[in-house]
């Protein structure tokens, strides 16, 4: 079942319009991405890194050249808050866009290597710190899922998070994924945009079977 191009509901009630991102969205995009890692003023997410990563966690630059990859390779899915005008529901997509207001809460990556992996990659997650919480995160990691699963017809989803985000990390595990014994180093390297505030800073990859 595509999950792309159709309104998707959290478990919280919240509607969802979910598609691929384009070009016109990047400015938004970068936004909730630096403040889903970074922090946002006024909120207070337990999913920020602050603490441990200083630095952009991606800019204008960098998410416009993920975007020009080839999308049998990387392809980066949002989710936009739908808001009804006058409580109605559409009866089709072009109604739907007319009486709706869509603004971006959210967004996830798939990638993979190369045409004969078996696993798909799931990264830069983020939502908008406002609305965590709603059940969101849950909806975009569906989302990437199905379509590791249902597009590219791969076996398993894997992702890196950082070791001793044990809340993150439970929430992940809770969600079916565990830990593969593999863990990766955080480089600071000259070309990066953030780096590690704490020493010998690592990841924990998780996989999840699909």
């Amino acid at each position: 079942m595509n999950l792309l191009d159709t309104i998707v509901e959290t478990k919280k009630g919240v509607k969802l319009y979910a598609r691929r991102a384009e070009s016109k969205d990047i400015d938004d995009l970068t936004r909730i991405i630096n403040w889903a890692y970074r922090g946002k003023e006024g909120a207070n997410p337990w999913t920020t890194e602050k603490h441990l990563v200083k630095g952009q966690r991606i800019n204008e630059a960098a998410l416009t050249k993920e975007l020009l990859t080839d999308p049998l390779l990387k392809t980066i899915v949002l989710v936009e808050l739908v808001e009804e005008e006058n409580g109605a529901e559409p009866v089709d997509q072009n109604q739907g866009e007319q009486q709706q207001q869509r603004r971006i809460v959210g967004t996830i990556k798939i990638e993979r290597d190369t045409l004969e992996d078996t696993s798909g990659m799931i990264g830069m997650f983020g939502v908008d710190p406002s609305l965590q919480s709603s059940g969101i995160g849950g909806v975009l990691f569906k989302i990437a899922e199905n379509y590791i699963k249902n597009t590219w017809g791969l076996n398993s989803a894997v992702m890196h998070v950082i070791s001793i985000r044990d809340e993150l990390l439970n929430w992940y595990i809770s969600m079916g994924y565990s830990k593969t014994g593999k863990v990766i180093p955080f480089h600071n390297k000259d070309d990066k945009l953030d780096r590690a505030l704490v020493e010998n800073l690592e990841f924990n990859e998780l996989a999840k079977p699909l």
